[in-house]
């Protein structure tokens, strides 16, 4: 059975608190942030699973394209403080 793969890009933004946001131009409605950037990490990809199926997907896994320490450890490309990360997500074969 052959599956399709979706890739999400995810913004990280660093917030003035030391807190993190996480935005995505792929998946509109994709809003976390918070204060403690290993919560809402962590977060990230059930988000992008649950607006995914609200959408009528079939999700069989969701998974950062590399660990955030390394995505939040390269400098930002802009003067802001943000970095992307991409999220691999693997969908159930279409109906």
């Amino acid at each position: 059975m052959s599956r399709e793969l979706m890739i999400v890009s995810v913004t990280l933004s660093d917030r003035t608190d030391g807190g993190i946001r996480a935005t995505s131009r792929d998946l509109p409605g994709l809003l976390l942030s918070g204060a403690n950037k290993h919560a809402i990490c962590d977060a990230i990809a059930p988000a992008i699973r649950t607006l995914l199926e609200h959408k009528g997907y079939q999700i069989v896994s969701v998974k950062p394209g590399r660990p955030f320490a390394e995505a939040l450890a390269k400098p930002s490309p802009r003067e802001v403080d943000m970095h992307i990360q991409q999220f691999v997500v693997e969908l159930a074969e279409a109906a």
